[in-house]
């Protein structure tokens, strides 16, 4: 699911259901989502000083919470060094936010890591804010 096409009603009730989603059903079940960066961010909310969740980071939490996320899948990493620090610090956010995610979970699942131009500089970068060496790397 490419979960920033899924707004509105159509994104509660994915959401809903992957929440709601048994240990029996994540056994025989794949479960692919793709999200943006600003989907696995933190925003301001105006009527309060603090910065709330998305939706999206809320509902990878729970699932985090019950050990039921077997991969986590970080794409467009390329940008980060190539475009400076600052022109991705929404990449940076949403990966700081996924390794919290994978450092609740009882179960630690692996990395994927992908992007169009991968250097050298855009692992190493990678590898400090993920706090992990890369087990395997395959460059085509």
């Amino acid at each position: 699911y490419h979960v920033d096409e899924h707004r509105g009603p159509d994104g509660t009730l994915l959401m809903e259901w992957l929440i709601n989603i048994t240990d029996k059903e994540c056994k025989t079940t794949t479960i692919i989502l793709f999200m943006s960066s600003q989907s696995l961010s933190y925003h301001a909310n105006p009527k309060i000083i603090i910065r709330v969740p998305s939706r999206w980071l809320t509902c990878i939490q729970k699932l985090a919470m019950k050990d039921q996320i077997s991969l986590m899948c970080i794409d467009e990493a390329h940008p980060v060094e190539q475009q400076g620090h600052y022109f991705r610090k929404d990449f940076q956010d949403a990966v700081n936010n996924l390794q919290l995610k994978h450092d609740s979970l009882k179960t630690k699942c692996p990395y994927l890591v992908m992007a169009a131009t991968l250097r050298k500089v855009n692992q190493q970068t990678i590898s400090k804010l993920l706090g992990t060496e890369p087990d395997f790397i395959l460059w085509t």
